[in-house]
């Protein structure tokens, strides 16, 4: 159902072809067009045909606009193919791609992705499956077939299969040579190779894409199992009549224990199948450190926790997944949450006058957007989700208390920092906090000139001997408007929550305040037309002792 399932066509195709040359020998015997068409391009066409039925039935694009809806797939196929993610950050063996783009660096994320996405059960088998394939081995005659001891060497389908009768009488072993097998096992992983190699070649990669290699490794692995159970079964011979009987049933014993594990380690992720990973590479808690996890599963959970808070409909929330994995359950109003790296004024005021948001998994793995989950590390969410070792999800209250987020009173400052901006006032709404508490503090900057460059802010709040007690280091409103982001003329309310460490001892504090370049120069201070050195006293706050 992905357009790199276009590439199953040409590859289904050469697979027939080589078939066709190994069976038909043409350069040898002669072509027999006839032949190839009703034995190869038949079954092809249907395939091709059973295809584009499905594709165009159950895609009901296809039945009201089939041109537009055809367009639009490969425009964006081939915008996918050259331009990957476009802006959007990409997650992968524990590094972040900033601009998405998974090209040729990074040729092994398919097949580091199947094996974190396979099991144990299928490597074993895929590995029993190769050493059948690479070593020789004899033919099944019919006369080891009616022996009580089992073959050497015997095949596996012709092992397997009930003997059908003779024409004149008697029986005859219904074989399928060993050869005929190892082909369909050879072509079969031939496949998987090509078409791993197919949807490597784009800058966009995603696990999902690589479907539709795993039923044909299945298949593969599932030889490899009977293939290691006729093994054990020829080499463990009986010595008792308790363990002749065991050797009758070991086969389908051990083919058992591995559909059995197969289905436990399914059942064990119970209800989000994707959170599996293979417990070999690490598990889900490794996966965390390399594949970019989720694809909204658990987000509904915050939904759910919302939903059993006071006025829950009435609720403004923005969220990750908005439309569908999260807004299908939640009873209030949702908005998808803005993913650029910097958000535009209006958009910061839309999601700070929110009463909660959403963020997901492969939001911090991608710090995506960076600035607000900056904004959002030192509080601690109201809810989380994990499940099977992953923290899906996490929810955030935003506060909006008249003492926080009101309009303050402003300290008149008239401070102008460097040449383009002027601090013009700034609020203590505390003074007087307790160890272990979050200091609030809002400064009220104006822009006398668009500025052109990004300048940080610092607030320093020193102890009674002039050591540093706490601080914050960050573009303005959160990292979210930065100064060359700024119009002429315009004011921005700046507030900063510092957490003050619990371990402070009760006493008087200093606040301090200034600007930097990125270069760590402090931006010098005129206040009344004279010079005030590069940082400006905003006053004093008492520190009370922590209770008990």
């Amino acid at each position: 159902t992905k357009s790199p399932g276009v590439f199953l066509i040409p590859i289904v195709g050469l697979l027939a072809l080589l078939d066709f040359f190994r069976r038909e020998r043409p350069f040898q015997n002669g072509w027999h067009f006839d032949r190839l068409l009703r034995r190869w391009g038949w079954p092809l066409l249907l395939w091709g045909l059973i295809g584009v039925l499905c594709f165009i039935l159950f895609w009901p694009a296809m039945w009201a606009n089939p041109i537009e809806a055809l367009t639009k797939i490969i425009a964006a196929a081939q915008n996918y193919a050259e331009d990957a993610y476009g802006t959007s950050r990409v997650f992968f063996d524990g590094v972040i791609v900033d601009n998405g783009e998974l090209g040729s660096e990074f040729y092994y994320f398919y097949p580091l992705n199947y094996l974190w996405r396979t099991t144990p059960v299928i490597l074993i088998g895929l590995a029993a499956a190769l050493i059948a394939i690479i070593l020789p081995r004899k033919e099944l005659r019919a006369e080891d077939h009616e022996s009580s001891e089992p073959p050497s060497r015997g095949r596996l389908l012709s092992t397997l299969s009930p003997a059908r009768p003779r024409d004149g009488g008697g029986e005859q072993v219904n074989q399928i040579p060993w050869e005929e097998t190892r082909f369909a096992l050879l072509s079969l992983l031939l496949y998987a190779l090509l078409f791993t190699v197919a949807i490597s070649l784009g800058n966009k990669k995603f696990d999902r894409y690589q479907l539709p290699v795993y039923p044909a490794l299945d298949l593969v692995a599932a030889v490899g199992w009977v293939e290691a159970a006729l093994w054990v079964k020829r080499t463990l011979r009986p010595t008792s009549p308790t363990w002749t009987f065991l050797s009758r049933i070991q086969v389908p014993l051990i083919l058992s224990a591995a559909v059995v594990a197969q289905i436990v380690l399914t059942g064990l992720t119970y209800p989000y199948y994707f959170s599996y990973y293979n417990p070999w590479m690490g598990g889900p808690r490794k996966a965390l450190e390399v594949m970019l996890i989720g694809r909204g599963e658990g987000i509904e959970q915050a939904a759910h926790y919302l939903n059993q808070q006071l006025n829950a409909g009435a609720l403004n929330v923005y969220s990750w997944y908005n439309r569908g994995s999260f807004s299908y359950f939640f009873d209030g109003e949702s908005t998808h949450m803005p993913t650029a790296y910097q958000w535009s004024k209006d958009e910061v005021k839309a999601v700070l006058d929110a009463d909660y948001v959403v963020i997901y998994v492969h939001q911090w793995q991608r710090k995506m957007p960076e600035r607000f989950l900056d904004y959002l590390a030192p509080q601690t969410p109201v809810f989380s989700f994990s499940n099977n070792g992953i923290e899906y999800t996490r929810v955030y209250k935003l506060e909006h208390n008249a003492e926080l987020t009101a309009e303050p009173t402003y300290v008149k400052a008239d401070a102008q920092v460097g040449e383009p901006i002027l601090l013009e006032g700034y609020s203590l709404p505390k003074r007087e906090v307790a160890a272990g508490e979050t200091l609030p503090i809002v400064l009220s900057w104006r822009a006398l000139q668009a500025p052109e460059e990004s300048l940080k802010v610092f607030i320093h709040i020193l102890d009674e001997a002039g050591a540093l007690a706490a601080q914050s280091d960050s573009e303005p409103v959160f990292w979210l408007r930065p100064t060359n982001d700024w119009e002429e003329g315009e004011q921005i309310v700046d507030r900063y929550y510092i957490p003050l460490p619990p371990e402070l001892p009760a006493g008087t504090y200093t606040v301090m305040a200034g600007m930097y370049r990125s270069s760590g120069e402090r931006l010098p201070i005129t206040q009344g037309g004279a010079a005030a050195g590069d940082v400006l006293n905003l006053g004093q706050i008492t520190l009370k002792a922590q209770t008990p």
